[in-house]
């Protein structure tokens, strides 16, 4: 909740609209730094790449919680999809891509991250419709 409300008043003049779904309260055994800093670039990167509508849902089974994180945005054409969390590797620029500056490192950081929590992290993507990113950690 917290980190949700930050990059909503991050990105208040953008007119995002956020969807935070949780059954339940949940607690997750990991590490909040890491876990805020991949949470955060995701939020970060599904605004920045042209997102109007951003989903965040948590669930949370016997033994393994999951966040997703779904948005309307450009969205990754599959050629890209498996080169996506590579070092330095960015999506080739195009007139229905992104102008976006950077230097391919934030999903490199955010698939790091996740497997320093013992995670997997896994991305669907359409172009044009957006994309969802899937954060499966191990509870305990």
């Amino acid at each position: 909740d917290e980190l949700i409300s930050e990059v909503k008043e991050q990105y208040t003049s953008k007119m995002i609209g956020w969807k935070l779904d949780i059954s339940s309260p949940k607690k997750i055994n990991s590490n909040v730094r890491l876990l805020d800093n991949a949470v955060r670039n995701l939020l970060d990167n599904a605004v920045k790449y042209g997102a109007r509508n951003v989903h965040v849902s948590i669930k949370q089974g016997p033994r393994v919680t999951e966040i997703v994180i779904t948005d309307d945005g450009l969205g990754i054409s599959p050629k890209h999809q498996k080169k996506i969390f590579q070092k330095f590797y960015r999506v080739p620029e195009s007139n229905h891509q992104h102008n976006q500056k950077g230097f391919g490192l934030g999903l490199h950081i955010v698939s790091s991250l996740v497997k320093k929590l013992s995670g997997k992290i896994s991305l669907q993507s359409e172009v044009g419709k957006g994309s969802t990113f899937k954060i499966v950690l191990p509870n305990g």
